[in-house]
């Protein structure tokens, strides 16, 4: 027979912590270490899973952004999923799932986006692959000595003074995928669990250029590690100027450290290609209310059109059906109706969303439906640099 489960916020401190527990046996951590956690998002954050009065699993939400096409979407982060062990393979997990998805519709999100431990479970409540996680490493030996444009000064560990920064530089209107990030993200930056943060300004108060946050470590082997946490500059004279104060700890540091997507614009700065990509992952991102997600992104400037959508969405009721985009002056708006010119089941819908794959591709792997020429058409409106984030949560 069929297990029956509920979905539900914790009704107590102490099922938080039963929900604690059970995240950290599924993630190796200590259970204080998910209790600070859940803590600082807020309980308000946390759902569970339940059948009968059991608590089996729980997941957490960061509301956040997440910038496309050089707007910020409002944007969901789903993590911490987890379900004991006694329970896993009898539903629990989809269930969990599906009822978060239908939860962040009701509340009107427009995109979710989370990081998988397995794939399967998450397209099967439409979530689809967004873009990029990968980790970059170079010798400091190999970074080329050149003078640096810019001067570099530090800067308060501050969040607040960090993310206006981040504004400062309009640093998510040029990367697709870039996070608005939640404040818990913040405070993991300038408190990281090993090491100490340092931070440094480019150009000056007066003119800022840019920033980066970093820590420094001894790994195992006993090489020194930098490793940056969070970087942002405004051109390619700021990036260059970032490159040479890291060749200038050559004398202490052995590598250089830091995540970024599979085109990676640090690498890419570099004139040599001696930085290697050590690991990639993909997170996923699923449209959560299609109105929102389609008329909060940014499209191309220059491009007027419509696109005649047929998509389908069997866990989100408003998703599914036939709708009209239409885009003008780099904005999009949504009516009910239209052609369905474009067939796409909505874990399709956020590839395209995200600009990871292009129509074309999707056609060819037969993941979504259309003409040639409304695949042209698709990929020319959803089109963007590689989508990456430099944040894992």
């Amino acid at each position: 027979m069929a297990r029956t489960y509920r979905y539900s916020p914790p009704a107590s401190p102490e099922e938080a912590a039963a929900g604690a527990a059970i995240m950290a046996q599924s993630f190796a951590a200590t259970v204080e270490q998910e209790k600070t956690y859940i803590d600082t998002l807020g309980h308000d954050n946390l759902r569970l899973v339940r059948h009968g009065d059991e608590i089996l699993g729980g997941l957490v939400f960061l509301p956040m952004g997440q910038w496309f096409g050089g707007q910020r979407v409002a944007m969901s982060g789903v993590g911490s999923v987890a379900i004991a062990p006694q329970a896993r393979g009898q539903g629990a997990a989809r269930f969990l799932m599906g009822s978060a998805v239908q939860e962040m519709a009701q509340a009107g999100v427009a995109i979710s986006t989370l990081y998988p431990a397995v794939q399967r479970l998450y397209h099967q409540v439409g979530y689809g692959p967004g873009g990029t996680y990968g980790l970059w490493d170079i010798a400091t030996a190999q970074i080329p000595e050149q003078r640096s444009s810019l001067e570099l000064y530090p800067i308060a560990l501050a969040p607040h003074q960090l993310l206006e920064a981040d504004r400062q530089q309009a640093w998510g209107q040029t990367y697709a995928g870039g996070l608005d990030r939640h404040p818990f993200l913040w405070q993991r930056l300038v408190n990281p669990a090993e090491g100490v943060s340092f931070a440094y300004g480019l150009g000056s108060d007066q003119s800022p250029q840019g920033y980066v946050i970093y820590r420094q470590n001894r790994d195992r082997s006993g090489q020194t590690i930098l490793t940056i946490q969070a970087w942002a500059a405004a051109s390619q004279t700021a990036i260059a100027s970032l490159w040479t104060f890291f060749a200038q700890h050559r004398s202490q540091i052995d590598r250089i450290q830091w995540s970024g997507g599979v085109v990676d614009p640090l690498a890419m700065a570099l004139p040599e290609q001696r930085a290697s990509l050590r690991s990639l992952t993909q997170w996923m991102t699923r449209i959560v209310t299609v109105e929102a997600a389609l008329t909060q992104r940014g499209y191309p400037h220059g491009v007027a059109a419509e696109l005649h959508l047929d998509i389908q969405d069997p866990l989100v009721a408003t998703n599914q059906g036939r709708f009209v985009l239409t885009v003008e002056e780099g904005q999009g708006q949504i009516t009910p109706g239209g052609r369905g010119d474009l067939v796409v089941p909505i874990d399709a819908l956020a590839t395209l969303f995200t600009g990871l794959r292009s129509a074309q591709t999707l056609r060819a792997l037969g993941l979504i439906e259309a003409t040639p020429e409304v695949a042209t058409l698709t990929t020319a409106l959803f089109a963007v640099d590689s989508p990456w984030m430099a944040d894992f949560f």
